[in-house]
């Protein structure tokens, strides 16, 4: 079982089978703060390699911190460096030492995973094998691992044109193969863009998907897609009004008529729904939606799904309209969208 998925010039593939087997510049290891590489894979990796460069190379800088990345020379091996991902260590020394388990989990996996990525582009090296970071002594499960991957991989892609190769290695044996629980990686990153392929591993969405630019929508929801779990609970909310909702989930239109399907899908939604966050704040994307939304004299809601301020350019738009705090007035949002649309259709 393998699939590829293209993001820009760039493409990830998910696959089966033993990291070592990897042809990329660079393998990743899941260790503890001290990279002892006392088990799993790093174990495995330590054992390849047989003279222990990659070990006594690590040990130059420890301890480290928990969701930090080490480099090391990769030794006898094919790869030009192992990156050691810090997965199990002090909790105390990360600015999430008091938060929840799951966000602490986010935390170790997304930071680890961006971290490799910006280490590979500074080291000017171009392909990088995974594998599912902490899913060994650390215990994260694979759901989680799977959702922070796909989004840290495929947000790193999208701000860039050049040619990276990703690997993503599951390791399975034949006596504990356990496919099934491994499609949620599939999923995931089908979710992050538009495969050229067909995949039967494609999320339905639980939004309308655009089947004609000129097709009329009653809302045309404007996010970040780094905020996609809140999208979530707001389309569930609003489909019990059974509303024409236009959203792009995956990246479908991100391609050379990316420009002009927004436009027209602006020109034909009767209300934008801001998802107002410090991410989709700092989206050049989302800033040029509300322009555009602003320049056709559409209706506005703004929704702050936290208490990021507004862009200085959105700021500017939105003065003087009346936001919603999503965290305290859900009901408000249904029912002001409702009375809106009514309002537009009587007129």
């Amino acid at each position: 079982m393998e699939r590829t998925y293209r993001y820009n010039n760039s493409q990830v593939t998910i696959r089966f089978g033993n990291i070592l087997d990897s042809e990329a510049e660079v393998i990743v290891s899941s260790d503890d703060c001290y990279i002892t590489m006392g088990g799993g894979l790093s174990m495995s990796i330590r054992n390849a390699e047989g003279s222990g460069a990659i070990e006594r190379d690590a040990h130059k800088k420890v301890p480290a911190g928990l969701g930090d990345v080490v480099v090391s020379t990769a030794g006898k091996l094919r790869q030009k460096f192992i990156f050691h991902a810090i997965t199990i260590g002090f909790i105390n020394n990360t600015p999430v030492k008091n938060a929840p388990k799951e966000e602490i989990q986010d935390y170790i996996i997304g930071n680890s995973v961006t971290r490799c990525l910006d280490l590979m582009r500074n080291l000017n090296v171009s392909s990088i094998a995974f594998p599912t970071i902490g899913g060994g002594v650390a215990g994260i499960p694979l759901q989680r691992i799977a959702k922070v991957m796909a989004r840290s991989i495929s947000d790193f892609l999208l701000k860039t044109s050049f040619p990276y190769k990703i690997e993503l290695f599951i390791y399975s044996t034949e006596t504990q193969p356990d496919y099934i629980k491994y499609l949620d990686f599939f999923e995931q990153f089908a979710a992050c863009v538009d495969s050229k392929e067909e995949s039967p591993w494609h999320i339905t969405p639980i939004e309308t998907k655009i089947t004609n630019v000129d097709e009329n929508y009653d809302v045309f929801i404007s996010y970040s897609r780094r905020d996609c779990s809140v999208a979530d609970e707001i389309i569930a909310l609003l489909k019990e009004l059974n509303l024409r909702i236009w959203i792009d989930r995956s990246g479908d239109y991100s391609g050379r008529n990316y420009k002009s399907v927004i436009v027209n899908t602006i020109r034909n939604s009767n209300i934008i729904l801001f998802l107002s966050s410090e991410r989709s704040n700092s989206s050049d994307n989302v800033i040029k939606e509300i322009s555009v939304a602003v320049e056709q004299k559409k209706h506005i809601i703004p929704i702050r799904i936290d208490n990021a301020p507004y862009a200085d350019s959105i700021a500017y738009d939105l003065t003087g309209i009346d936001y919603i705090n999503y965290s305290e007035q859900k009901e408000e949002l249904v029912q002001k969208v409702l009375s809106q649309l009514t309002l537009i259709r009587n007129s």
